[in-house]
This record gives C-alpha cells, sequence and structure tokens, in this order.
C-alpha cells in the first residue's frame, strides 16, 4: 500500500457538519416513496407551491408533479411558510387540532418571532404533546426499522441510515441511486426507513464531525454490512488501507486472494454502501490517478487531500 426528485444543497465550507433543518434532499427520497401510504401520515407533510397547500402522504387528491411539491418535516413550519391544510385530506384533524387555531398560532409567530412555537401553540390551545409526537416517528423507536438521517458537510448533504445492530447506509444525497440504495436495503432488512435518530447515528454524526476537523482517522460506529463474500472481503480490505494512504484497485484484489479482479473490486467499491467509513475514496490506479468514484470524483480528492494534510499530526497523537 502507498501513500500518496427531491431537496438540493450547495456543498458548505468549512470542517463543521451539521442537522439539516428543512426537508432535505436526504429525507425527500425517502419520502418520495411514502406518497399514497397512510404509515408516513404524520412522519412529514406535502406541500403544493401552485396551490399553497399542505396535505398528508396518503391524500386521495391527484398527484401534483415533482417540481411542484416541497417536504415539512412538520406542519407548524408549513403553516409559517404560508400553506393551508388541504380541504380534502385535512391534514389536522387525525391530530384533533383546530385549522383556525394553527393558522392563528402562526400568524402569532411572525409577531412575536422571539416566542418558541409550541408556547404559542398551547396558548391558543392547540395541543402541545402533538408538536413534539408523531405516530410513525413514536413507533419506530420500538419497531423492527431503518432509521434515516440526514447531516450537512463539507462534501454536501449526506444521508445516514442505521438498524438497531449498527450503521448500514451512509451515502451522498445528491446521487441518483440513492433511492434504490434505500429500497435494498429494505428488501433486505425486511422492514421500513423512516426518518428518525439512535445512538449509531448519534455517534456516526460525531465521529464525522471529528473527522472533517482532521481530529479522527479511525471509525467506531458499528457497522451492519450486507454484501457477498467477495464484497465483504473487499471493504474489509479497505477499512486497513491506513489513513492518509492509498492503494491500488489490483493491490486489492491480490490482498483478498483474486490478482486478476481488479475489475470485481471497482464494482464491489460501487456497491460500497458506507462512504468514507469504509474508505473505497483510498483505492486508486496503478499510476496513481484517481480512478472513478460514485460520489464525484471532486469528493475523492477531497477526502484525500484532508487525509494527507492530518495523517502526520493525527500519527503523532496516537503514539
Amino acid at each position: 500500500m502507498t501513500t500518496g426528485h427531491s431537496v438540493a444543497h450547495p456543498p458548505i465550507s468549512g470542517g463543521t457538519i451539521g442537522v439539516t433543518s428543512h426537508a432535505t434532499a436526504g429525507e425527500a427520497a425517502v419520502w418520495e416513496r411514502g406518497h399514497r401510504d397512510a404509515s408516513y401520515d404524520g412522519v412529514f407533510w406535502v406541500g403544493v407551491r401552485t396551490m399553497k397547500i399542505f396535505c398528508l402522504p396518503s391524500c386521495p387528491a391527484r398527484q401534483p408533479l415533482d417540481k411542484n411539491v416541497i417536504y415539512f418535516t412538520t406542519y407548524q413550519k408549513a403553516v409559517q411558510e404560508g400553506y393551508r391544510p388541504c380541504r380534502r385530506c385535512r391534514p389536522l384533524d387525525a391530530a384533533g387540532q383546530d385549522v383556525e387555531k394553527v393558522v392563528c398560532s402562526a400568524e402569532a409567530l411572525v409577531r412575536q418571532p422571539t416566542m418558541p412555537m409550541p408556547t404559542l401553540m398551547e396558548e391558543r390551545g392547540v395541543s402541545g404533546q402533538f408538536v413534539h409526537r408523531s405516530g410513525p416517528y413514536a413507533r419506530a423507536r420500538s419497531a423492527d426499522v431503518i432509521l434515516t438521517h440526514s447531516l450537512k458537510s463539507p462534501l454536501g448533504e449526506l444521508v445516514l441510515g442505521s438498524t438497531e445492530y449498527g450503521l448500514c447506509l451512509l451515502e451522498y444525497a445528491d446521487r441518483d441511486c440513492l433511492p434504490a440504495q434505500i429500497a435494498a436495503l429494505e428488501k433486505l432488512f425486511g422492514c421500513r426507513a423512516l426518518p428518525g435518530m439512535n445512538q449509531h447515528l448519534d455517534r456516526i454524526a460525531f465521529e464525522l464531525a471529528r473527522y472533517f476537523d482532521g481530529e479522527l482517522a479511525r471509525f467506531d460506529t458499528p457497522l451492519e454490512i450486507a454484501g457477498t463474500p467477495f464484497e465483504r472481503a473487499v471493504w474489509e480490505c479497505l477499512t486497513m488501507i491506513p489513513y492518509g494512504n492509498t492503494a491500488s484497485y489490483s493491490m486489492v484484489a491480490e490482498q483478498v486472494g483474486h490478482s486478476r479482479a481488479q475489475r470485481a473490486v471497482g464494482r464491489a467499491n460501487g456497491s460500497n454502501k458506507m462512504a468514507i467509513v469504509i474508505p473505497c475514496h483510498r483505492v486508486v490506479t496503478t499510476t496513481g490517478t484517481l480512478g472513478g468514484y460514485g460520489g464525484g470524483l471532486w469528493k475523492k480528492q477531497f477526502l484525500l487531500d484532508l487525509e494527507r494534510r492530518y495523517a502526520a499530526k493525527l500519527l503523532v497523537q496516537s503514539v
């Protein structure tokens, strides 16, 4: 080994990483598949830009064009942005909320921007419990489920997924294959993907922040890896490439006992659903050029440059 159709978010400068506040590209990738599915009611709300209304995912009305859809993480956010409840699916009725009281609360927030939304709502007779609770989110804590979460990073939005046993997804939100990857994980594990958090997602978020700040060379978040025996062998080999170093496709092939399987190694890299943590970005061609990278070559170069920049410092700290 040698040294060597969703909401868009631009890359964020600097080394910090944080939670996204609106319906993110990663959330939209999960939620787009929840249309007409009542089990997603209360997980997110669908806004129709052309009509300025918001609906339940299960709304029986004609589905709008993708370009006219916006996703909201809470119904309060929809109301604050000027969207009114759909008269057909009546998204507030199931929660026992009075439409006019909710709208009044949003208008009051404009006049009193420093007062928390839950306080304003409770003062106006809107259930404070519902402000913090939605059915599928609550059930997700105890059910067999893949929890998904989005983070902002210097490389743009990252989408994380985790079962109760460990991290099973870390992908770039702008990849076209993301919905298919999530669907494949649902099929593999036999459960649904829903937005949420658990201890593994908390841990990887913390470790990613340290990684991008040049303070972490090795991830310790538990992983739940699914793949063919050959893919798993390749991925295990990737985790053995030292931070700040690279290895060629042919070297990885030799390491897993298939010296002529460079193309298969490349395909295994492409099947890796845990970017950065399983560092397929450290695999380059025999001539030292970048080769391929599903997330985009500029991201691969960014990661290699970051690791080379901090490798010496982290090596000294580990001694």
